[in-house]
């Protein structure tokens, strides 16, 4: 299978370019989320220890988990995307059951803090396993990872 684009798996998940040899080497496959997502998940591997997505359900918790990661972090603050979006609390809960450590650290673009980056930085070092940080569209989550690097 060639590396150089999208990808989908019976279960759905769509890595983008590039993601597919970094979740191949770490045992993660695509796999397609039958969650309350109009369209497929899209994960975007950053490195063999961090992700990124848009927002997720709660639903998708035991897939993520199946993929072999060990935490999940919400940058999206509660109520953003008005009441569609699952609150941190019923995230939490459905990382719970799924034996996902969850960290809610919510973050407003263009104000990102030097606080929120330096526990950010503490919260992916500090994982024993693979972290997937989300957000609406993962590019909080993209920009703080990098800024605390």
């Amino acid at each position: 299978m060639d590396c150089h684009g999208p990808r989908h798996g019976k279960d759905g998940l769509r890595l983008r370019q590039g993601s597919l040899k970094v979740f191949r080497r770490l045992n993660f496959l695509p796999m397609y989320f039958e969650s309350t997502q109009k369209m497929p998940l899209t994960i975007s591997a950053h490195t063999d220890r961090f992700a990124t997505a848009p927002q997720i359900a709660p639903e998708d918790m035991a897939a993520i988990a199946a993929h072999g990661f060990s935490t999940v972090v919400n940058n999206r603050p509660d109520g953003e995307g008005g009441p569609d979006q699952p609150s941190s609390q019923a995230m939490a809960q459905a990382a719970h059951v799924a034996g996902l450590a969850y960290h809610y650290l919510p973050v407003i673009s263009g104000q990102i803090t030097p606080e929120q980056v330096a526990s950010f930085a503490a919260i992916v070092a500090a994982s024993t396993g693979p972290v997937l940080a989300f957000c609406r569209s993962g590019a909080r989550s993209t920009t703080i990872w990098h800024m605390g690097k």
